[in-house]
């Protein structure tokens, strides 16, 4: 499988879908993987962990050499995973996983640090609570200036853009919320307002909203999921490949 600068491939699964396939890949993991998805009290977050981290062992053994191998695979400080080649060089793949409500999202690309989202909704959040609390000035007073019915979607639309970004800085909760500033409205395509600090200007930073899509990748009609995508870095097209691909 080959990946490419200008590109980013998508899987997506689904935990209730996927069962059977995410079981086998317990087998496939390391023993620290292993340990990790034991200790899951859910199921559905258990089999979530299983299908992310066994995917991306198949995807990364089929772009790169040896990465297939134990131990390849380690968490960052901020829990981030990447790929360590033993010899401090980047192989080039680079990779994300997001997962929320039994549903599993995979990115890859080549070269560029690349950050995912999903999210499910729950029932019972504080949207303006935590809006006030951790999102900056210009995103609360947009989402103020939503329709009543939108401002859940924009809630979750601007929740999975910024995490998507954090995302592909791998800087987790170091990089606070309100330090940079992302567009919310699901009426109008998403970008980015203002870049975190220490990282290119808005205008070199691409983010996709995926929503829209997940209907059609699972079969359903409505989205049960929000999603988004984002690159430090140039355009890139995006690619849905098969679940089976991996799975198989």
């Amino acid at each position: 499988m080959e990946l490419s600068s200008d590109r980013v491939l998508l899987w997506l699964f689904d935990v209730e879908k996927h069962q059977s396939p995410a079981e086998q890949l317990a087998n496939e993991l390391s023993p620290g993987e292993q340990t990790r998805a034991r200790a899951f009290l859910q199921d559905q977050d258990r089999l979530a962990f299983l299908l992310g981290r066994g995917a991306l062992r198949r995807l990364l053994s089929r772009c790169a050499p040896s990465v297939g191998e134990i131990g390849t695979l380690v968490t960052g400080p901020w829990g981030k995973p990447s790929l360590d080649t033993g010899a401090g060089h980047s192989p080039g793949v680079e990779f994300n996983i997001s997962h929320s409500g039994g549903l599993v999202l995979l990115a890859a690309t080549w070269g560029t640090p690349v950050g995912i989202d999903l999210e499910v909704p729950r029932p019972g959040v504080e949207l303006q609570e935590i809006l006030e609390r951790f999102f900056s000035r210009g995103e609360v007073a947009e989402w103020h200036r939503l329709p009543p019915g939108l401002r859940s979607d924009g809630f979750y639309s601007l929740w999975t853009r910024k995490e998507a970004v954090v995302k592909a800085l791998g800087r987790g909760l170091s990089l606070p919320l309100d330090s940079f500033q992302v567009t919310l409205d699901p009426r109008e395509p998403c970008r980015l307002i203002l870049a975190p600090p220490g990282t290119p200007p808005a205008e070199h930073w691409t983010v996709r909203d995926l929503t829209g899509d997940l209907p059609g990748c699972l079969g359903v009609q409505a989205s049960p999921a929000f999603a988004a995508l984002a690159l430090p870095g140039s355009p890139f097209q995006y690619e849905y490949r098969p679940a089976e691909e991996l799975l198989a």
